[in-house]
Protein backbone atom coordinates (compact mmCIF):
# COMPACT_ATOMS: atom_id res chain seq x y z
CA UNK A 1 0.00 0.00 0.00
CA UNK A 2 1.28 3.55 -0.55
CA UNK A 3 0.23 7.47 -0.02
CA UNK A 4 0.61 9.82 -3.07
CA UNK A 5 1.22 13.55 -2.62
CA UNK A 6 -1.87 15.45 -3.66
CA UNK A 7 -0.11 18.61 -5.70
CA UNK A 8 -0.51 18.59 -8.77
CA UNK A 9 -1.98 14.96 -9.47
CA UNK A 10 -4.81 13.68 -11.01
CA UNK A 11 -6.79 11.34 -8.85
CA UNK A 12 -5.25 8.00 -9.18
CA UNK A 13 -7.40 4.87 -9.94
CA UNK A 14 -6.06 1.37 -8.35
CA UNK A 15 -3.37 0.04 -10.66
CA UNK A 16 -2.42 -3.35 -10.56
CA UNK A 17 -1.69 -6.44 -12.68
CA UNK A 18 -3.99 -9.47 -13.09
CA UNK A 19 -1.50 -12.17 -11.87
CA UNK A 20 -2.05 -13.43 -8.54
CA UNK A 21 -4.79 -11.63 -5.75
CA UNK A 22 -4.93 -7.84 -6.37
CA UNK A 23 -6.91 -5.91 -4.31
CA UNK A 24 -8.37 -3.80 -7.21
CA UNK A 25 -10.42 -7.24 -8.61
CA UNK A 26 -11.88 -7.60 -5.17
CA UNK A 27 -15.96 -7.93 -4.93
CA UNK A 28 -15.69 -9.21 -1.86
CA UNK A 29 -13.09 -10.00 1.10
CA UNK A 30 -12.99 -13.30 1.60
CA UNK A 31 -10.60 -13.20 4.51
CA UNK A 32 -8.80 -16.62 4.41
CA UNK A 33 -6.17 -16.40 6.91
CA UNK A 34 -3.73 -19.21 7.41
CA UNK A 35 -4.96 -19.77 11.05
CA UNK A 36 -6.72 -22.78 10.81
CA UNK A 37 -8.76 -23.77 7.30
CA UNK A 38 -10.42 -26.52 8.64
CA UNK A 39 -11.17 -24.40 11.53
CA UNK A 40 -12.93 -22.16 9.57
CA UNK A 41 -14.14 -25.06 7.47
CA UNK A 42 -15.68 -26.87 10.46
CA UNK A 43 -17.74 -23.47 11.63
CA UNK A 44 -19.06 -22.96 8.78
CA UNK A 45 -20.27 -26.51 8.54
CA UNK A 46 -21.69 -26.61 11.99
CA UNK A 47 -22.93 -23.05 12.44
CA UNK A 48 -25.05 -23.59 9.28
CA UNK A 49 -27.29 -26.16 11.14
CA UNK A 50 -26.88 -24.48 14.61
CA UNK A 51 -24.49 -27.28 16.09
CA UNK A 52 -21.46 -26.82 18.35
CA UNK A 53 -18.10 -28.74 17.82
CA UNK A 54 -15.14 -29.75 19.53
CA UNK A 55 -11.67 -30.58 18.22
CA UNK A 56 -8.13 -31.83 20.03
CA UNK A 57 -5.14 -30.21 19.75
CA UNK A 58 -2.68 -32.61 21.20
CA UNK A 59 -4.18 -33.97 24.58
CA UNK A 60 -6.23 -30.13 24.95
CA UNK A 61 -9.95 -30.22 23.86
CA UNK A 62 -11.37 -26.83 22.09
CA UNK A 63 -14.54 -26.30 22.24
CA UNK A 64 -15.51 -23.94 19.03
CA UNK A 65 -18.55 -21.40 19.85
CA UNK A 66 -20.97 -21.01 16.65
CA UNK A 67 -23.66 -19.42 18.51
CA UNK A 68 -23.17 -15.60 19.07
CA UNK A 69 -24.85 -15.83 22.43
CA UNK A 70 -23.16 -18.32 24.10
CA UNK A 71 -20.15 -15.69 22.95
CA UNK A 72 -22.13 -13.34 25.05
CA UNK A 73 -22.62 -15.79 28.25
CA UNK A 74 -19.02 -16.99 28.30
CA UNK A 75 -17.78 -12.93 27.61
CA UNK A 76 -20.13 -11.37 30.15
CA UNK A 77 -22.06 -13.47 32.32
CA UNK A 78 -19.67 -16.14 32.73
CA UNK A 79 -16.44 -14.09 32.74
CA UNK A 80 -15.30 -14.45 36.41
CA UNK A 81 -15.69 -18.77 35.75
CA UNK A 82 -13.88 -17.99 32.38
CA UNK A 83 -9.95 -17.23 32.53
CA UNK A 84 -7.47 -16.40 29.80
CA UNK A 85 -4.92 -19.49 28.69
CA UNK A 86 -1.77 -18.84 30.22
CA UNK A 87 1.57 -19.41 28.26
CA UNK A 88 3.24 -22.69 27.27
CA UNK A 89 5.67 -23.15 30.50
CA UNK A 90 8.56 -23.02 26.89
CA UNK A 91 7.31 -19.75 25.80
CA UNK A 92 8.56 -16.83 25.99
CA UNK A 93 7.58 -14.19 28.54
CA UNK A 94 5.66 -11.67 25.88
CA UNK A 95 3.36 -9.73 28.66
CA UNK A 96 3.64 -11.68 31.76
CA UNK A 97 2.14 -9.29 34.71
CA UNK A 98 -0.07 -6.91 32.31
CA UNK A 99 -3.63 -6.98 32.06
CA UNK A 100 -3.42 -9.50 28.79
CA UNK A 101 -2.67 -12.10 31.37
CA UNK A 102 -3.63 -10.75 35.00
CA UNK A 103 -7.37 -12.73 36.43
CA UNK A 104 -8.97 -11.75 39.38
CA UNK A 105 -8.22 -9.20 42.02
CA UNK A 106 -5.10 -8.28 40.40
CA UNK A 107 -6.27 -7.84 37.26
CA UNK A 108 -9.11 -5.52 38.91
CA UNK A 109 -6.59 -3.70 40.72
CA UNK A 110 -4.79 -2.78 37.36
CA UNK A 111 -7.39 -2.45 35.29
CA UNK A 112 -8.44 0.31 37.63
CA UNK A 113 -4.89 2.34 37.87
CA UNK A 114 -4.67 2.81 34.33
CA UNK A 115 -8.10 3.64 33.40
CA UNK A 116 -7.80 7.21 34.34
CA UNK A 117 -5.09 7.02 31.59
CA UNK A 118 -7.69 6.60 28.92
CA UNK A 119 -10.39 9.03 30.19
CA UNK A 120 -12.44 11.24 27.35
CA UNK A 121 -10.58 14.10 28.78
CA UNK A 122 -7.25 12.44 28.77
CA UNK A 123 -7.75 11.54 25.22
CA UNK A 124 -8.10 14.73 23.81
CA UNK A 125 -4.87 16.00 25.45
CA UNK A 126 -3.04 13.20 23.35
CA UNK A 127 -4.31 14.51 20.08
CA UNK A 128 -1.77 17.14 19.69
CA UNK A 129 1.31 14.47 20.17
CA UNK A 130 -0.39 11.91 17.75
CA UNK A 131 -0.78 14.64 15.16
CA UNK A 132 2.75 16.24 16.00
CA UNK A 133 4.48 12.10 15.47
CA UNK A 134 2.06 11.67 12.08
CA UNK A 135 3.42 15.14 10.96
CA UNK A 136 6.89 13.86 11.33
CA UNK A 137 6.46 11.01 9.57
CA UNK A 138 5.22 12.76 6.36
CA UNK A 139 7.45 15.52 6.68
CA UNK A 140 10.41 12.04 6.34
CA UNK A 141 8.05 11.29 3.43
CA UNK A 142 8.12 14.63 1.59
CA UNK A 143 11.88 15.06 1.72
CA UNK A 144 12.69 11.55 0.52
CA UNK A 145 9.75 12.27 -2.43
CA UNK A 146 11.93 15.36 -3.51
CA UNK A 147 15.12 13.78 -3.67
CA UNK A 148 14.14 10.78 -5.49
CA UNK A 149 13.08 10.18 -8.75
CA UNK A 150 8.93 11.37 -9.96
CA UNK A 151 7.97 7.64 -8.87
CA UNK A 152 7.34 7.39 -5.65
CA UNK A 153 6.96 4.32 -3.06
CA UNK A 154 6.34 4.11 0.28
CA UNK A 155 6.23 0.65 2.38
CA UNK A 156 3.37 2.31 4.66
CA UNK A 157 3.30 -0.89 6.84
CA UNK A 158 6.68 -0.19 8.18
CA UNK A 159 6.05 3.24 8.70
CA UNK A 160 3.03 2.98 10.54
CA UNK A 161 4.73 0.76 13.01
CA UNK A 162 7.46 2.96 13.68
CA UNK A 163 4.76 5.68 14.07
CA UNK A 164 2.14 3.88 16.29
CA UNK A 165 5.58 3.11 18.61
CA UNK A 166 6.57 6.74 18.22
CA UNK A 167 2.87 7.65 19.91
CA UNK A 168 2.45 4.92 22.37
CA UNK A 169 6.57 5.94 23.73
CA UNK A 170 5.17 9.71 23.58
CA UNK A 171 1.55 9.39 25.41
CA UNK A 172 1.90 6.55 27.56
CA UNK A 173 5.51 6.86 28.67
CA UNK A 174 6.73 10.12 27.86
CA UNK A 175 9.48 8.62 26.34
CA UNK A 176 9.90 8.92 22.53
CA UNK A 177 10.22 6.30 19.89
CA UNK A 178 14.39 6.92 19.35
CA UNK A 179 14.70 6.03 23.14
CA UNK A 180 12.19 3.02 22.82
CA UNK A 181 13.51 2.16 19.91
CA UNK A 182 15.32 -0.75 21.26
CA UNK A 183 12.19 -2.30 23.54
CA UNK A 184 10.24 -2.44 20.47
CA UNK A 185 13.10 -4.43 17.75
CA UNK A 186 13.65 -6.71 20.81
CA UNK A 187 9.73 -7.09 21.21
CA UNK A 188 9.56 -8.28 17.74
CA UNK A 189 12.18 -10.64 18.05
CA UNK A 190 10.17 -12.12 21.03
CA UNK A 191 7.78 -12.15 18.90
CA UNK A 192 9.20 -14.47 16.06
CA UNK A 193 11.05 -16.52 18.60
CA UNK A 194 7.22 -17.48 19.92
CA UNK A 195 6.08 -18.64 16.97
CA UNK A 196 9.26 -20.39 16.56
CA UNK A 197 8.34 -22.31 20.02
CA UNK A 198 5.14 -22.34 19.12
CA UNK A 199 5.28 -24.35 15.90
CA UNK A 200 6.87 -27.34 18.07
CA UNK A 201 5.53 -29.82 20.21
CA UNK A 202 6.28 -28.78 24.35
CA UNK A 203 8.31 -31.02 26.03
CA UNK A 204 8.89 -31.03 29.66
CA UNK A 205 12.47 -29.72 30.90
CA UNK A 206 13.45 -28.93 27.53
CA UNK A 207 13.49 -25.11 28.22
CA UNK A 208 15.59 -25.61 30.87
CA UNK A 209 18.66 -27.12 28.84
CA UNK A 210 21.04 -24.18 27.95
CA UNK A 211 20.80 -24.45 23.74
CA UNK A 212 21.78 -21.61 21.46
CA UNK A 213 18.26 -21.17 20.72
CA UNK A 214 17.01 -20.80 24.85
CA UNK A 215 20.42 -18.45 25.45
CA UNK A 216 19.06 -16.29 23.10
CA UNK A 217 15.27 -15.93 24.65
CA UNK A 218 16.87 -15.37 27.76
CA UNK A 219 19.24 -12.81 26.28
CA UNK A 220 16.45 -10.92 24.29
CA UNK A 221 14.11 -11.18 27.73
CA UNK A 222 16.81 -9.67 30.02
CA UNK A 223 17.38 -7.23 28.00
CA UNK A 224 13.73 -5.92 27.73
CA UNK A 225 13.11 -6.27 31.33
CA UNK A 226 17.31 -4.31 31.50
CA UNK A 227 15.58 -1.28 29.58
CA UNK A 228 12.08 -1.14 30.62
CA UNK A 229 13.11 -0.76 34.52
CA UNK A 230 15.83 1.47 33.47
CA UNK A 231 12.96 3.66 31.68
CA UNK A 232 11.21 3.46 35.13
CA UNK A 233 13.85 4.00 37.48
CA UNK A 234 14.74 7.05 35.75
CA UNK A 235 10.96 8.39 36.01
CA UNK A 236 11.06 7.37 40.00
CA UNK A 237 14.69 8.89 40.56
CA UNK A 238 13.06 12.48 38.86
CA UNK A 239 9.99 11.91 41.26
CA UNK A 240 12.18 11.33 44.00
CA UNK A 241 14.83 14.20 43.45
CA UNK A 242 11.69 16.88 42.97
CA UNK A 243 11.94 17.37 39.61
CA UNK A 244 9.15 18.52 37.97
CA UNK A 245 7.62 15.54 35.84
CA UNK A 246 5.99 16.75 32.59
CA UNK A 247 4.40 13.87 31.77
CA UNK A 248 3.33 12.56 35.58
CA UNK A 249 -0.54 11.88 34.67
CA UNK A 250 0.81 9.39 32.02
CA UNK A 251 0.12 5.31 31.94
CA UNK A 252 3.82 5.03 33.60
CA UNK A 253 3.42 7.93 36.14
CA UNK A 254 0.13 6.64 36.73
CA UNK A 255 1.36 2.76 37.95
CA UNK A 256 4.62 4.65 39.66
CA UNK A 257 1.69 6.36 42.07
CA UNK A 258 0.25 3.00 42.95
CA UNK A 259 3.18 1.88 43.74
CA UNK A 260 2.35 3.57 47.64
CA UNK A 261 -0.36 1.51 48.16
CA UNK A 262 -1.31 3.20 51.09
CA UNK A 263 -2.05 6.66 49.67
CA UNK A 264 -4.63 4.85 47.26
CA UNK A 265 -6.01 3.26 51.00
CA UNK A 266 -5.56 -0.51 49.17
CA UNK A 267 -4.27 -4.00 50.50
CA UNK A 268 -0.91 -4.28 50.56
CA UNK A 269 -0.90 -7.47 48.65
CA UNK A 270 -2.69 -5.04 45.82
CA UNK A 271 0.23 -2.43 45.48
CA UNK A 272 1.84 -1.91 41.95
CA UNK A 273 5.74 -3.55 42.65
CA UNK A 274 8.41 -2.81 39.32
CA UNK A 275 7.93 -6.30 38.07
CA UNK A 276 4.26 -5.40 37.45
CA UNK A 277 5.21 -2.20 36.28
CA UNK A 278 7.54 -3.71 33.84
CA UNK A 279 5.37 -6.09 32.76
CA UNK A 280 2.00 -3.60 31.85
CA UNK A 281 5.25 -1.63 30.11
CA UNK A 282 6.02 -4.19 27.95
CA UNK A 283 2.09 -5.64 27.91
CA UNK A 284 1.63 -1.66 25.90
CA UNK A 285 4.61 -1.65 24.34
CA UNK A 286 3.79 -4.98 22.66
CA UNK A 287 -0.51 -4.45 21.88
CA UNK A 288 -0.50 -0.55 22.17
CA UNK A 289 1.04 -0.24 18.70
CA UNK A 290 1.64 -2.91 16.67
CA UNK A 291 -2.32 -3.68 16.66
CA UNK A 292 -3.19 0.01 15.77
CA UNK A 293 -0.29 -0.02 12.62
CA UNK A 294 -1.88 -2.91 11.17
CA UNK A 295 -5.72 -1.52 11.41
CA UNK A 296 -4.58 1.84 10.20
CA UNK A 297 -2.74 0.35 7.04
CA UNK A 298 -5.73 -2.13 6.16
CA UNK A 299 -8.04 0.99 6.30
CA UNK A 300 -5.80 2.77 3.52
CA UNK A 301 -5.87 -0.49 1.37
CA UNK A 302 -9.43 -0.32 1.39
CA UNK A 303 -9.53 3.31 1.12
CA UNK A 304 -7.09 2.78 -1.98
CA UNK A 305 -9.16 0.07 -3.45
CA UNK A 306 -12.42 2.27 -3.22
CA UNK A 307 -11.04 5.39 -4.25
CA UNK A 308 -14.83 6.72 -3.90
CA UNK A 309 -15.01 5.98 -0.60
CA UNK A 310 -11.28 7.64 -0.35
CA UNK A 311 -12.68 10.77 -1.58
CA UNK A 312 -15.59 11.20 0.40
CA UNK A 313 -13.69 10.54 3.62
CA UNK A 314 -10.96 13.18 2.62
CA UNK A 315 -13.90 15.99 1.56
CA UNK A 316 -15.00 15.15 5.25
CA UNK A 317 -11.45 16.07 6.22
CA UNK A 318 -10.87 18.93 4.91
CA UNK A 319 -14.51 20.32 5.91
CA UNK A 320 -13.96 19.19 9.69
CA UNK A 321 -10.14 20.28 9.85
CA UNK A 322 -10.63 23.93 8.08
CA UNK A 323 -7.53 25.29 7.57
CA UNK A 324 -5.71 23.61 10.00
CA UNK A 325 -3.53 20.73 9.06
CA UNK A 326 -4.44 18.27 11.28
CA UNK A 327 -7.57 17.19 13.10
CA UNK A 328 -8.15 18.92 16.57
CA UNK A 329 -9.03 17.37 19.61
CA UNK A 330 -12.60 19.17 19.62
CA UNK A 331 -13.04 17.72 15.97
CA UNK A 332 -12.60 14.48 15.81
CA UNK A 333 -16.41 13.33 16.89
CA UNK A 334 -17.30 14.40 13.40
CA UNK A 335 -15.75 12.49 11.31
CA UNK A 336 -18.60 10.05 10.74
CA UNK A 337 -16.83 9.16 7.39
CA UNK A 338 -14.04 7.95 8.56
CA UNK A 339 -15.19 5.99 11.94
CA UNK A 340 -17.98 3.66 10.06
CA UNK A 341 -14.80 3.24 7.36
CA UNK A 342 -12.61 2.19 10.10
CA UNK A 343 -15.22 0.09 11.89
CA UNK A 344 -15.58 -1.64 8.22
CA UNK A 345 -12.17 -1.48 8.15
CA UNK A 346 -11.90 -3.82 11.78
CA UNK A 347 -14.84 -6.09 10.53
CA UNK A 348 -13.27 -7.57 7.64
CA UNK A 349 -9.80 -7.53 8.93
CA UNK A 350 -9.76 -7.45 12.80
CA UNK A 351 -5.81 -7.49 13.73
CA UNK A 352 -6.75 -10.91 16.57
CA UNK A 353 -8.62 -13.43 14.00
CA UNK A 354 -9.48 -15.57 17.22
CA UNK A 355 -9.48 -15.32 21.14
CA UNK A 356 -9.72 -18.56 23.23
CA UNK A 357 -10.68 -18.27 27.18
CA UNK A 358 -10.25 -21.35 29.32
CA UNK A 359 -12.81 -22.92 31.85
CA UNK A 360 -11.94 -22.94 35.19
CA UNK A 361 -14.92 -24.99 36.71
CA UNK A 362 -17.09 -27.07 35.05
CA UNK A 363 -19.59 -24.63 33.47
CA UNK A 364 -22.70 -24.82 31.15
CA UNK A 365 -22.19 -22.42 28.41
CA UNK A 366 -25.83 -22.62 26.61
CA UNK A 367 -27.36 -25.98 27.03
CA UNK A 368 -23.69 -27.80 26.47
CA UNK A 369 -21.93 -28.78 29.90
CA UNK A 370 -18.39 -27.86 29.40
CA UNK A 371 -15.33 -29.43 31.69
CA UNK A 372 -13.09 -27.84 33.33
CA UNK A 373 -9.78 -27.22 31.22
CA UNK A 374 -11.62 -27.02 27.90
CA UNK A 375 -10.53 -24.62 25.85
CA UNK A 376 -13.55 -21.95 24.34
CA UNK A 377 -12.66 -20.75 21.09
CA UNK A 378 -14.12 -17.44 19.64
CA UNK A 379 -13.38 -17.10 16.02
CA UNK A 380 -13.90 -14.06 15.51
CA UNK A 381 -13.08 -13.48 12.24
CA UNK A 382 -15.55 -16.27 11.37
CA UNK A 383 -18.51 -13.96 13.08
CA UNK A 384 -17.07 -11.01 11.11
CA UNK A 385 -17.89 -12.70 7.21
CA UNK A 386 -21.05 -14.57 9.13
CA UNK A 387 -24.00 -14.02 6.52
CA UNK A 388 -26.49 -15.04 9.18
CA UNK A 389 -25.88 -11.81 11.29
CA UNK A 390 -23.97 -9.28 8.69
CA UNK A 391 -26.33 -10.33 4.98
CA UNK A 392 -25.70 -11.99 1.52
CA UNK A 393 -23.10 -8.78 1.82
CA UNK A 394 -21.02 -9.87 4.54
CA UNK A 395 -17.54 -10.23 2.82
CA UNK A 396 -18.35 -6.95 0.71
CA UNK A 397 -16.79 -3.44 1.78
CA UNK A 398 -19.88 -2.11 3.02
CA UNK A 399 -19.00 1.15 5.97
CA UNK A 400 -23.13 2.33 5.24
CA UNK A 401 -23.87 -0.56 7.41
CA UNK A 402 -22.06 0.83 10.92
CA UNK A 403 -24.01 4.71 9.97
CA UNK A 404 -26.20 3.56 13.00
CA UNK A 405 -23.41 2.48 15.20
CA UNK A 406 -21.60 -0.67 15.93
CA UNK A 407 -24.47 -1.78 18.34
CA UNK A 408 -26.85 -1.97 15.26
CA UNK A 409 -24.42 -2.43 12.48
CA UNK A 410 -25.34 -6.50 12.78
CA UNK A 411 -28.71 -8.36 12.83
CA UNK A 412 -27.92 -9.98 16.11
CA UNK A 413 -28.69 -8.91 19.67
CA UNK A 414 -25.61 -10.62 21.10
CA UNK A 415 -22.61 -9.53 20.21
CA UNK A 416 -20.60 -10.28 16.69
CA UNK A 417 -18.66 -7.37 16.28
CA UNK A 418 -15.41 -8.70 18.49
CA UNK A 419 -12.46 -6.49 17.15
CA UNK A 420 -12.45 -4.75 21.13
CA UNK A 421 -13.48 -8.04 22.86
CA UNK A 422 -16.70 -7.65 24.89
CA UNK A 423 -18.10 -7.72 28.88
CA UNK A 424 -16.03 -6.59 31.65
CA UNK A 425 -12.90 -7.37 29.83
CA UNK A 426 -13.09 -5.36 26.59
CA UNK A 427 -10.25 -3.57 25.65
CA UNK A 428 -9.24 -0.52 27.94
CA UNK A 429 -7.41 1.13 24.70
CA UNK A 430 -10.50 1.03 22.23
CA UNK A 431 -10.71 4.59 22.59
CA UNK A 432 -7.09 5.30 22.39
CA UNK A 433 -6.61 3.22 19.15
CA UNK A 434 -9.64 4.40 17.33
CA UNK A 435 -8.35 8.17 18.24
CA UNK A 436 -4.77 7.82 16.95
CA UNK A 437 -6.55 5.67 13.39
CA UNK A 438 -8.59 9.16 13.14
CA UNK A 439 -5.53 11.79 13.73
CA UNK A 440 -3.09 9.56 11.46
CA UNK A 441 -5.86 9.13 8.63
CA UNK A 442 -6.97 12.16 8.15
CA UNK A 443 -3.91 14.05 8.10
CA UNK A 444 -2.79 11.13 5.70
CA UNK A 445 -5.78 11.79 3.26
CA UNK A 446 -4.98 15.81 3.30
CA UNK A 447 -2.14 15.38 1.71
CA UNK A 448 -1.95 12.30 0.02
CA UNK A 449 -4.26 10.15 -2.69
CA UNK A 450 -3.57 6.92 -1.77
CA UNK A 451 -3.19 3.75 -4.11
CA UNK A 452 -2.12 0.14 -4.13
CA UNK A 453 0.66 -1.00 -5.53
CA UNK A 454 0.82 -3.43 -8.36
CA UNK A 455 3.14 -5.65 -6.21
CA UNK A 456 0.91 -6.02 -3.34
CA UNK A 457 -0.71 -9.37 -3.12
CA UNK A 458 -3.79 -9.60 -0.97
CA UNK A 459 -2.67 -12.61 1.19
CA UNK A 460 -3.71 -12.10 5.19
CA UNK A 461 -1.74 -14.43 7.20
CA UNK A 462 -2.17 -14.68 11.20
CA UNK A 463 1.36 -13.54 12.48
CA UNK A 464 0.40 -12.83 15.98
CA UNK A 465 -2.34 -10.28 14.37
CA UNK A 466 -3.76 -10.72 11.15
CA UNK A 467 -2.04 -8.77 8.28
CA UNK A 468 -0.72 -9.21 4.99
CA UNK A 469 1.85 -11.80 4.00
CA UNK A 470 3.11 -9.11 1.80
CA UNK A 471 3.82 -6.37 4.03
CA UNK A 472 7.71 -7.72 4.88
CA UNK A 473 8.42 -7.88 1.28
CA UNK A 474 6.16 -5.81 -0.78
CA UNK A 475 6.46 -2.14 -0.63
CA UNK A 476 4.08 0.70 -2.54
CA UNK A 477 4.36 2.61 -5.74
CA UNK A 478 3.22 6.30 -6.45
CA UNK A 479 2.32 7.79 -9.83
CA UNK A 480 4.10 10.46 -12.30
CA UNK A 481 4.80 13.78 -10.80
Amino acid sequence: MFTLPLRNRKPPGTRCSQQGSPVSTFAEHKTRPQISKFQLSAFQLYSCTGDKFIFWQGAQARFFLTDPDDVKEVLCSRSTQISRLQRRPDMVNLVDNGLLQLEGEDWAFHRRTLNPGFLPDKLKKMVPIMAGCTMEMIEKWSSKEANEAKRHEIDVFTELKKLTADIIAHTAFGSSYAEAKQIFELQQEQLRLAKQIGSKPCIPGLRFIPTAFHRHCWKVEKKIEELTSEMIERRIRQRKLNQKDMHGDDLLGLMIDAMDNRALGLDKKLSMGIADIVGETKTFFMAGHETTATSISWTLMLLAAYPEWQARVRDEARTVCDASSVPAPGSLHRLNLLSIVLNESLRLYPPGALMTRMANKDIRVGKTLVPKGTVLVLPIIAFHHDQRYWGPDANEFRPERFSEGASKASQSSSPVFLTFSAGPQFCIGQLFALQEAKVVIASILLRYRIMVSPRYRHSPINYTILQPQGFHHTKAQGAEM
